[in-house]
């Protein structure tokens, strides 16, 4: 048996560091007391913390261990300025982030490059936030997609690039309430994105911009939708 006691109060937010040339036997709590892997920052967060990531590349697969929750979401963020790079070791890694049930997180300002699957793999994950990243799966082999959303409520991709995926730039299935804006699905292996919802399970899809798949597939849709009235479309080229 486990005895407890809960917190009277929640603690002040918190700001921790990530940088190359950090040591997880740090502090964390400035740049110069940097941690050196954003996984160990993952197993420290709590609810309002943020952790500022310098720039670098980074060869991790990040699993987050506790939840936010509303009005204190857990915010990972590169440095202003600073290009933070997630490489999946030549497909030896499957994500750079695994969310699962968790809520209110926000990943903000990274690119990747080199994994099996997604970059970012979200399930029974609600309060999410996806935005300013850039999925490169240019090179030899097949790059997985920026993104796949299973069984999530209220999540919103922003000012995001997916280059090459393999399949799609973006998988959803069973996912209320998301919103798609502002982003680019440059030359995906076949599909812009593939939206696998119910008819009430509503996604928008608006002001972004989608290109033909590559050239040494045949011609297919940008959009793969198993149920059309599933889909707010408004304004994409």
């Amino acid at each position: 048996p486990l005895t407890f006691l809960t917190a009277v109060e929640a603690r002040l937010p918190k700001a921790y560091y990530v940088a190359p040339t950090g040591d997880d036997a740090n502090t964390g709590l400035s740049r110069e007391d940097a941690w050196r892997t954003v996984g160990h920052a993952a197993s420290q967060v709590a609810a309002g913390d943020t952790v500022m990531i310098a720039g670098g590349t980074y060869r991790e697969m990040v699993r987050l261990r506790a939840t936010g929750a509303p009005g204190r979401p857990i915010s990972f963020r590169c440095l202003p300025g600073e290009k933070v790079i997630f490489d999946g070791d030549e497909r030896r890694l499957s994500n750079a982030f695994v969310v699962n049930e968790k809520q209110d997180v926000w990943l903000d300002g990274f690119y990747f490059t080199d994994y099996a699957g997604p970059a970012i793999a979200l399930l029974a994950s609600d309060d999410v936030r996806v935005t300013r990243c850039f999925s490169d799966g240019r090179g030899p082999g097949y790059a997985g997609p920026l993104l796949v959303v299973r069984d999530c409520a209220d999540v919103a991709v922003r000012n995001c690039v997916s280059i090459d995926g393999f399949g799609e730039g973006l998988f959803i299935a069973n996912t209320r309430d998301m919103l798609i804006e502002h982003n680019v699905f440059l030359r995906n292996l076949i599909f812009a994105f593939i939206l696998e919802n119910h008819a009430d399970q509503k996604v928008v899809v608006r002001k972004n911009i989608c290109t033909d798949s590559l050239p040494f597939k045949s011609k297919v849709p940008n959009f793969a939708i198993s149920n059309v009235e599933s889909l707010i479309e408004q304004d994409n080229c």
